[in-house]
């Protein structure tokens, strides 16, 4: 993939509400633990059904529920956001941070499992867009 990818690394809610919409609109990038885009998603107004209609989880590691990431469906970005992901794990940063924090998230797709429930195992996500 060579085009351009916008990234949002988002920290405060009022600042997500952009961040989400645009999930659906560009080829864009929304960096964020999983309990922090649940709450991002339903503060942009978006329903989990909405969500999960729209998203879907990506695994970075064979091992389930290590490290993970959305992407909208059929996006072009899984591989290239895959090997960034598999970079900070070979660095040791997902170490770092899975230390750090331990707290369950509940956000879940129950009727066509596109995003499970996820922990802050996970390391963070990313949820992405590509119109």
């Amino acid at each position: 993939y060579h085009g351009k990818i916008q990234l949002t690394i988002v920290s405060n809610l009022n600042d997500s509400i952009p961040a989400v919409k645009n999930l659906s609109k560009m080829k864009s990038v929304m960096v964020s633990f999983p309990e922090f885009f649940h709450a991002a998603i339903q503060h942009a107004g978006f329903t989990d059904a909405e969500a999960c209609g729209q998203f879907t989880v990506i695994r970075v590691s064979k091992t389930p529920q290590l490290c993970s990431m959305a992407v909208k469906k059929h996006s072009p970005l899984k591989e290239v956001i895959n090997v960034k992901i598999l970079f900070m794990w070979e660095h040791g940063i997902n170490y770092r941070v899975l230390k750090a924090y331990k707290k369950e998230t509940y956000f879940s797709c129950q009727a066509n499992h596109v995003v499970n429930s996820q922990s802050m195992e996970e390391l963070f996500a990313i949820r992405c867009g590509d119109s």
